[in-house]
């Protein structure tokens, strides 16, 4: 069992990041590389979850019409908290992670 503290590290500065933003993420409690498994936190609302889609370390490459396809379609799911999920992308983005399958589904608000 191989225990790399590099992930730790990284869920611990989302959570310090996203905090200020009022929201919560899933921490990495353990993990085994040869079983593939993770053991996380569970969290409740309001929260981030669901990284599967996330890009590490590089914003993907896409044309700008594909940008504007997707935030429009962004504004809409979230309506007048685009804002809000905005700045929470932003929070991510400061640490290396670009997430793109955002939905309401996965960044949930209290109500």
């Amino acid at each position: 069992m191989k225990h790399d503290p590099a992930p730790r590290a990284r869920a611990r500065a989302q959570s310090i990041l996203l905090s200020s933003r009022r929201v919560t993420i899933k921490e990495i409690v353990h993990f085994d590389d040869e079983l593939t498994v993770l053991e996380m936190t569970i969290v409740e609302r309001p929260f981030v979850l669901d990284f599967a889609a996330a890009y590490l370390d590089r914003r993907p490459e896409f044309p700008p019409e594909i940008w504007a396809e997707w935030e429009a379609k962004k504004r809409e799911q979230f309506e007048d908290r685009w804002p809000v999920v905005q700045g929470i992308l932003d929070s991510f983005e400061e640490i290396g992670m670009y997430l793109m399958d955002v939905s309401p589904a996965n960044i949930a608000f209290p109500d």
